[in-house]
């Protein structure tokens, strides 16, 4: 069977397929050891979700930066794992994150303006993005099952990442999440949606309790 130039362009256009990424993953199988491997899949990971990334140890007093809210970083995650359960390192994850102040806003008759009460600075809204890969020539399937298994945890996620922890966020609650179509790819795109939380304090009144005698 013979395609012409055209059919051979919308079939990959149908499937998602950038010449680009083929080149970028076929770097990654080829990598002879983990420097090649890592920037092999910077590269891949930058053509597969469609921005560049910046590199967070290229970028100094980043937790002083008032600008870096909303501007995607590229550093490695780390799910930790409870006792029993295996930490997966998300090697080439994307991470943006955004939030917003709770104000209650008061009209006034008179005021061309609102009178504004501060609440609180609000909770942070993370957008995490990257590529499930191996340096094997397979599909991932091992590790998209072991990212599943995250995704579908009912508890908070907890979490090692340089900016976030200096943030203030350890744990985190996935809100949504997408796998994305990569056919005749040896890689998965993923991303998900998921908010900080902390733990509730338990506060005990004791001199509500009943005397013991």
């Amino acid at each position: 069977m013979e395609f012409k130039i055209q059919d051979l362009a919308v079939m990959a256009a149908d499937i998602n397929y950038y010449p680009a990424l083929g080149v970028a993953v076929n770097k990654l199988l080829s990598s002879r050891d983990k420097i090649e491997y890592e920037i092999a899949l910077e590269e891949a990971t930058k053509i597969a979700i469609g921005y560049e990334n910046i590199s967070i140890a290229s970028k100094k007093d980043y937790g002083m930066s008032s600008y870096l809210p909303g501007m995607p970083l590229w550093q490695p995650l780390l799910f930790k794992g409870k006792p029993g359960q295996r930490d997966m390192l998300l090697e080439s994850a994307v991470v943006e994150l955004t939030r917003t102040k709770n104000i209650v806003s008061t009209i006034v008759q008179g005021r061309d303006t609102s009178v504004d009460e501060f609440i609180n600075n609000g909770e942070w809204q993370i957008t995490v993005s990257g590529i499930l890969s191996t340096n094997e020539p397979r599909y991932p399937l091992e590790e998209v099952i072991e990212y599943e298994g995250w995704m579908n945890q009912s508890s908070p996620i907890e979490i090692e990442h340089e900016l976030m922890n200096k943030l203030g966020i350890y744990e985190i609650v996935v809100l949504s999440e997408t796998l994305t179509k990569t056919p005749h790819w040896n890689l998965q795109a993923y991303s998900f949606n998921a908010k900080e939380t902390k733990p509730l304090p338990l506060i005990i009144d004791l001199k509500s309790t009943a005397p013991m005698y």
